[in-house]
């Protein structure tokens, strides 16, 4: 019997307190909402890679480079700045960045994961710019690579 009266009385103070927690409430919500709004829009591109395997020369049977070396070529500093030379023009004025900037943006947006099992490489790249700018930096980053190796 203790219990329901516990529970009269907790329904109670918060029947009499309804215009304050509604009010918390209210102010929670909007302060989220006036956040939520004000942050940039983040978009991401994605990609799988599959290395393939090199034709035999002469009955000699070249070995293709690996999941991790590829995985550092497509990090590599030199790479990243020759993609960031490249998709300069095409980058929206708003963000006017130098090349070395854009491959400082690219360093830390850009993340690649070897997938063992699936022998697959998987590129994303992240960014408030927009999805389609971000498919054709991904792209470039993966048209210079094949000219890397």
């Amino acid at each position: 019997m203790q219990e329901h009266t516990d529970l009269r009385t907790y329904l109670h103070v918060i029947w009499r307190k309804k215009w304050l927690v509604v009010s918390v409430f209210v102010v929670i919500a909007a302060v989220a909402v006036v956040f939520l709004f004000r942050l940039p829009n983040q978009y991401e591109a994605t990609a799988l890679l599959r290395l393939q395997s090199l034709p035999p020369v002469e009955k000699i049977q070249l070995k293709p480079q690996t999941l991790q070396k590829t995985a550092e070529v497509l990090q590599s500093d030199e790479l990243l700045l020759q993609v960031a030379q490249d998709v300069q023009p095409s980058l929206p004025k708003e963000s006017s960045r130098s090349p070395m900037e854009t491959e400082q943006w690219l360093k830390q947006s850009l993340k690649v994961s070897v997938l063992e099992k699936a022998e697959l490489l998987e590129l994303t790249l992240s960014g408030s710019l927009a999805p389609q700018q971000l498919s054709e930096i991904l792209g470039r980053v993966i048209a210079l690579t094949g000219k890397n190796l």
